[in-house]
């Protein structure tokens, strides 16, 4: 019976060694360096130098949509009010109920030189080949320079001129999305003339459309 005793006694040090744990430290320093990869703080501070808005570099295609808008300019912020009124249009137009079909985001975003635009992105299913982006649009505006408002017909001595541009981003884009771009233009434009669009449009200085041109007329 000792003897049996004597030798579990020896065998107990072997069973514990055998099941030992790695030390904690190593799991926690795998994580350290995951997260602690540059692209995510390069990107933080790219944001954050823009104001928290995506800066867009994506090269545009074919234009679809063109409007000048002339207002009267009867006080020295004329030109801020009325440029911020066609911008309040923009990005308060409702793009998701126009395709209840076609997932999108629509937000806004710097182009290089500081100016503020909106981005319509067609969204898709994300697959290991493509990513979730189909391309879109772009919509941009600004007021139009004196050289520009010269070669125009304006309704009157003081009134100014904004120009708005819609762009197709192709960018991303393997099914052509003709069908979705014209109902978004089409809205946009017929939008104007509605009750929400024409009081947008008086409040920024009596904005009227001056000119209008997209692919469908």
């Amino acid at each position: 019976m000792i003897d049996v005793i004597f030798v579990i006694l020896l065998l107990r040090p072997l069973v514990v060694s055998t099941f030992r744990c790695p030390p904690a430290a190593t799991s926690l320093q795998r994580h350290h360096v995951g997260l602690s990869g540059s692209p995510l703080h390069s990107s933080a501070s790219a944001k954050e130098d823009n104001g928290g808005f995506e800066v867009f570099n994506d090269e545009t295609d074919e234009t679809l949509l063109r409007i000048n808008f002339s207002f009267s300019e009867t006080s020295p912020d004329g030109d801020a009010k009325a440029l911020d009124a066609v911008r309040l249009y923009t990005k308060s137009f409702p793009f998701a109920a126009v395709l209840p079909v076609q997932p999108l985001t629509y937000l806004p975003v710097r182009i290089p030189g500081g100016d503020m635009a909106l981005k319509v992105t067609f969204l898709r299913k994300k697959t290991e080949e493509k990513d979730s982006k189909d391309g879109g649009i772009i919509f941009l505006s600004e007021v139009a320079s004196n050289e520009e408002a010269d070669g125009l017909v304006l309704d009157g001595d003081d009134r100014r001129s904004i120009n708005l541009v819609a762009k197709r981003i192709s960018k991303g884009q393997t099914v052509s999305k003709v069908f979705s771009e014209k109902q978004i233009i089409m809205a946009f434009v017929n939008g104007l003339t509605e009750a929400r669009g024409r009081e947008i449009l008086a409040d920024g200085g009596q904005i009227q459309i001056n000119s209008l041109f997209h692919p469908w007329m």
